[in-house]
């Protein structure tokens, strides 16, 4: 037992050296057998023994991170809102966003675990047999969401044939944008194939696309070479293209390790050759997202692959608040890439700590697809702190607004009052289960609404991420060594060929033995 904790502690780590947000995502947990209870106040027993019904709980415990409203930007009145809707108290434990998978880690490593806890796809991948999260499997399907349900994406969450966590949205993706003000300023159309891409950095670097007289800009930079999560190389795509370096699946179902096929030494061999002429900003080593971010908005570089849908408005705003150019070029996907990756979506899970899972799951988890009042406030917030149909007008950076009574829109944020709310933790083009006629608003971003439909139709889903004891135990020294190849070889020029037999030589027995595992 101790060794599986330990193991654990490394399923889903990659190393923070290589990665983009800096997170260091060691992510250890109890063990299966954990009788560890929650921190929260004493919720209801499972069911009523008169009735036989489920009972509501008192109090739920819940870790967040910044996809949902944080507390500097007006989490109290979403919070009140929701009780007030739900009739039961519910404490949320938010963690910054950047640092959620170390927070991830540090809860499950103390064994004070919240009731319900929001894990990405690869840590939902890795703990979802270690019985420290609830099936909720017949809940799911006996659910009242069921008939207005896109079962799709959850259907694809299913390990072994059971949920241990619901996925309330698409996990949506990245699409590459590009500076039209830079493409005009050295002459050139938006690329269609990888070449034509090439020549594009290439002339963001060696020009002057800024137009500062300077010769001091990138064509691209990213948050990491390689993700620290799946798709692990979205932020990148261009180079990547059909290289998927983890565990995939064959046309057969037959398992096998994507890093060091073909595809994936080509795709160094790109890296390695953008890298060394300069074309990629240098700093993509190590930079976290908002690094990368704040260049863009600096005009630093001129092509970034990043969130579609909201994040497009968000990056337009913050380029008009540095007096640039919001003209933005969503590159459709090269002829190489062919399409853009969907990841696979983050789930909301229920832990083995709580003491009423199903109580938890009727009452907080199913009302969040209710169509109705409830869905609404997940999606759009607070009414008078997130959005409103107040007759006003206010001002947002140089813009003016007006609306009349009765008319739905978005506030200023809390947190920057120069920036609309544009969303709460749902968002409307991506639920899968949409909010019912009497709730639908007309106060959608036509540019968000633009690029997420885009991004839908231009885009394939995520490979499934592999569920193993065997792998849990050795992914972290996997990563490690994957890391350690993607740095020698497309930051200090090693030979592509040697590091790839590095590897081999370093992993093929744990290699050899999570196929074993995973095609048993």
């Amino acid at each position: 037992m101790k060794r599986k904790v330990l193991a654990l502690l490394l399923a889903v780590t990659m190393v923070a050296s290589i990665t983009g947000c800096g997170d260091k995502t060691a992510t250890p947990t109890t063990s299966a057998t954990s009788t560890t209870e929650s921190s929260t106040a004493p919720v209801t027993e499972t069911t009523s023994a008169a009735t036989g019904e489920i009972e509501k709980p008192a109090s739920i415990k819940v870790t967040v991170d910044g996809t949902v409203i944080t507390p500097e930007n007006g989490q109290a009145s979403f919070e009140e809102q929701l009780e007030a809707l739900l009739g039961l108290d519910v404490v949320f434990d938010s963690q910054d966003h950047s640092g959620y998978a170390d927070a991830v880690s540090r809860i499950f490593a103390s064994g004070d675990l919240p009731d319900v806890i929001i894990l990405n796809a690869a840590q939902y991948a890795a703990y979802a047999k270690t019985g420290v999260l609830w099936d909720m499997t017949s809940a799911y399907e006996n659910a009242d969401f069921q008939s207005r349900l896109d079962s799709q994406i959850n259907e694809s969450m299913k390990i072994d044939g059971a949920m241990y966590g619901i996925a309330l949205t698409r996990g949506n993706g990245c699409v590459t944008y590009v500076k039209k003000a830079w493409l005009d300023a050295v002459g050139i159309e938006a690329p269609k194939t990888y070449d034509e891409y090439y020549n594009m950095i290439k002339l963001f670097t060696e020009k002057d696309p800024d137009g500062n007289g300077k010769n001091d800009t990138y064509g691209v930079a990213s948050a990491g070479i390689i993700g620290n999560e799946a798709p692990y190389t979205n932020y990148l795509p261009e180079f990547w293209q059909d290289s998927y370096p983890d565990f995939l699946q064959d046309a057969s179902g037959v398992w096998y390790d994507g890093f060091s096929n073909d595809a994936t030494v080509k795709a160094l061999q790109r890296l390695q050759d953008a890298y060394q002429a300069g074309y990629i900003d240098p700093e993509s080593l190590t930079m976290g997202t908002k690094d990368a971010r704040n260049k863009y908005f600096d005009d630093k570089f001129g092509v970034f692959t990043y969130w579609a849908g909201t994040w497009q408005r968000n990056l337009m705003n913050s380029l008009a608040a540095k007096n640039l150019s919001t003209d933005l070029v969503v590159l459709d996907p090269i002829a190489e890439l062919g399409n853009y990756t969907e990841r696979q979506s983050a789930v909301w899970a229920i832990t083995s700590s709580c003491k009423n899972p199903e109580g938890v799951f009727k009452y907080f988890i199913e009302p969040m697809l209710d169509g109705g009042d409830i869905e609404f406030l997940w999606t759009y917030g607070a009414e008078g702190t997130h959005w409103s149909r107040a007759a006003e007008t206010f001002t947002v950076g140089e813009k003016e607004y007006t609306y009349k009574e009765g008319e739905f829109h978005m506030l200023p944020q809390p947190e920057k009052p120069d920036t609309l709310m544009t969303k709460n933790h749902l968002d409307p083009a991506l639920t899968i289960a949409p909010l019912d006629a009497e709730h639908t608003e007309t106060a959608a971003d036509e540019i968000v609404d633009a690029c997420n439909k885009y991004f839908i139709s231009h885009s394939v889903l995520a490979p499934s991420l592999p569920s193993s004891d065997v792998l849990n135990d050795y992914n972290g020294d996997l990563w490690d060594i994957k890391n350690k190849v993607i740095t020698e070889v497309v930051v200090n020029k090693g030979s592509i060929d040697e590091w790839i037999q590095y590897y081999k030589d370093n992993t093929g027995d744990m290699v050899e033995e999570v196929l074993a595992d995973l095609n048993k």
